[in-house]
């Protein structure tokens, strides 16, 4: 599955203040929490003004609804396993209506998580990069980027930061 890149990186905050879970079907009001065996992944990546943007695509697998509950726990790992020196802030996007924190995904659906990687001043491995995502259960799953590049320095004295959006359907 091919993750198309958003026209524009999101926008960090200090507010991680996604809405309120809320179910938006009969399927979903029954439907459990999705699991990694639920689902397959696939993540690429491109450059996009100055920041390294990451999609990732969830495709439900299975026979059943299930749902991707809460805001996306996301941190992406050297090819140690180690937690690369990141901070994680949740995207701020103005949007009529806004996404719900609670996404239904039905058989055979995809949904898609948007990240953008800047400022990235410290070593950074060389090789693989892998990102883990943390499920509602507490369970993980984890994909490769393809083509991923380490974002440019532009300030020495701030973090490296990745703006994490929310469960959302592809456009």
């Amino acid at each position: 599955a091919c993750v198309r890149a958003a026209s524009s990186v999101p926008t960090p905050t200090n507010a991680p203040d996604f809405p309120a879970p809320q179910a938006t079907s009969a399927a979903a009001a029954s439907a459990q929490a999705c699991h990694p065996a639920d689902l397959t992944t696939s993540s690429n990546s491109s450059v996009v003004d100055g920041a390294v943007v990451i999609g990732l695509t969830l495709v439900n697998a299975t026979g059943k609804t299930c749902l991707l509950e809460g805001a996306p726990q996301v941190d992406l790992r050297d090819a140690s396993g180690n937690s690369l020196p990141i901070q994680y802030i949740a995207a701020k996007l103005d949007q009529t209506p806004p996404l719900p924190s609670t996404l239904a995904v039905t058989p055979g659906e995809s949904a898609i998580i948007s990240l953008g990687w800047r400022n990235a001043c410290a070593p950074f491995p060389e090789g693989k990069v892998t990102l883990r995502l943390t499920l509602s259960t507490g369970e993980t799953l984890s994909a490769v980027p393809e083509n991923l590049s380490v974002p440019p320095c532009a300030d020495k004295n701030s973090p490296a930061t990745v703006v994490i959006s929310p469960y959302s359907y592809p456009p």
